[in-house]
């Protein structure tokens, strides 16, 4: 597996990354790791992760589809 080195990061920067990087978790690198991975991964892919998440969850029942619509309709005539 290769390295790199990224110089003259600004200190907003760094600090962006370790705020990220420590809300979910990881270290500094763990977080760029990741942020390059998804940045860098074909969409295909990204699609076929999704799909998977996607059929973890039931189907939303007729009554979930209308309590999400109805706030969009309140005002509507």
């Amino acid at each position: 597996m290769a390295s790199i080195t990224i110089r003259n990061l600004s200190s907003d920067i760094v600090a962006s990354l370790k705020a990220l990087a420590a809300g979910n978790g990881r270290s500094m690198e763990q977080e760029a790791r990741e942020i390059l991975a998804n940045r860098l991964t074909p969409r295909h892919r990204l699609l076929d992760e999704i799909q998977a998440k996607w059929t973890e969850f039931p189907p939303p029942s007729a009554q979930d589809v209308q309590e999400w619509i109805a706030p969009g309709r309140q005002g509507r005539t």
